[in-house]
């Protein structure tokens, strides 16, 4: 009977320590987690759920810059040597096509009308001529030197009279007035193009060589992106795929653009291939302005959370995972998470099993050491 007490009180003391055990178990475990209580958790509105699959693009940085096509950008440069006599706009001015923006004035200007008055007239004698011998010499009357000799000069003088035409032309003037004797003493410069006047590169007064540059057109209709891409990168690359992209500092402001052009070779000073990309809207940007954003090149979907439910805390990313939940509270895990790409309001979790529930919103009220 002794013997069975002893047992007895053996087996008692050794079933109150296990127990007292794994409460220190049980109070050690709950105190390396963080307690949030439901009435805290209700109160500031915090979410709770497992991460979700969401898509995501797969992007390309770029920084580029605003440029006319060529078609929209104009260079005006003088045809003849004279000096400049009015200046009709100002930079920055926007001038539909065939505006006059500068008259220019001068000797060579009259010379060159005198010189194709007089070529019109001799071109007039020599065809009355040449028609004249070339109707003997149909007859064997004649000499044939006689007709070479007249037909050379006729035909001389008709490409003399030919050129200097198409130079009165080049600058505008009417060659049939001329022809009347009704001379200018000016001739004007007119917009190629419809655009904005970017630069005026002459002043009144000043004398002007021939194919001297005098004001630059660019006509913002035109705008594309230039985006130098390097060569590891270009093969991502295929017409159609969506830009957006943002000038300066101004973030908030998107634009967007397509791909519509690949380069096929590599500029020798970036060493980059440069691509073209139509700008959907135009408004508000002006030639040669630096750009950055991204080209999207394809989309998938992968485990994230919002970007609020990550914790940033020794330079490392942690996020609350649910180990615990009583009738008073919920008891966190902080878990250390690998981030990946993010979008607009979610960031990919590269290693977070999918049921683990976590806090979702609400975790900036958490101070997590």
């Amino acid at each position: 009977m002794k013997h069975t007490i002893i047992i007895t009180l053996l087996t008692l003391s050794l079933f109150i320590m296990a127990c007292q055990s794994s409460s220190t178990d049980t109070n050690e475990t709950v105190s390396n987690l963080i307690e949030i209580s439901k009435t805290q958790f209700k109160s500031e509105q915090m979410e709770m759920s497992a991460p979700e699959r969401i898509g995501f693009n797969n992007k390309l940085h770029f920084t580029g810059s605003v440029v006319p096509a060529p078609n929209g950008h104009a260079i005006i440069s003088a045809p003849i040597a004279g000096t400049i006599k009015n200046i009709k706009v100002v930079t920055g001015q926007h001038v539909p096509k065939g505006t006059t923006l500068l008259t220019v004035s001068g000797h060579a200007i009259i010379d060159l009308q005198k010189d194709y008055a007089e070529s019109l007239a001799t071109l007039q004698r020599l065809k009355i001529d040449y028609e004249r011998i070339k109707a003997l010499y149909k007859e064997n009357i004649g000499t044939k030197k006689d007709f070479t000799l007249i037909q050379s000069n006729y035909k001389v003088e008709l490409a003399k009279s030919n050129a200097l035409k198409m130079k009165l032309e080049s600058a505008g003037l009417s060659a049939d007035k001329i022809a009347e004797g009704s001379f200018s003493e000016t001739y004007a410069l007119k917009a190629p193009i419809s655009g904005y006047v970017s630069r005026i590169d002459a002043s009144v007064g000043q004398f002007v060589e021939p194919l001297a540059v005098l004001s630059q057109i660019i006509d913002a209709a035109s705008f594309r992106l230039s985006i130098p891409i390097f060569g590891r990168d270009i093969n991502k690359l295929v017409t159609g795929q969506i830009v957006e992209f943002y000038s300066g500092n101004n973030q908030n402001e998107i634009l967007h653009a397509t791909i519509n052009s690949i380069g096929k070779s590599v500029d020798p000073t970036s060493k980059a291939i440069v691509c073209f990309a139509q700008i959907h809207d135009r408004s508000n940007l002006v030639s040669h302005q630096f750009v950055e954003g991204d080209i999207f090149l394809s989309s998938d979907t992968s485990l994230a959370v919002p970007t609020s439910a990550i914790l940033k805390a020794e330079n490392a990313h942690f996020v609350l995972v649910l180990k615990k939940e009583t009738e008073e509270a919920y008891f966190y895990k902080k878990t250390k998470v690998i981030t990946g790409r993010e979008n607009t309001d979610y960031t990919e979790l590269l290693n977070n099993e999918p049921e683990n529930k976590q806090v979702l919103n609400g975790v900036y009220h958490i101070k997590v050491e």
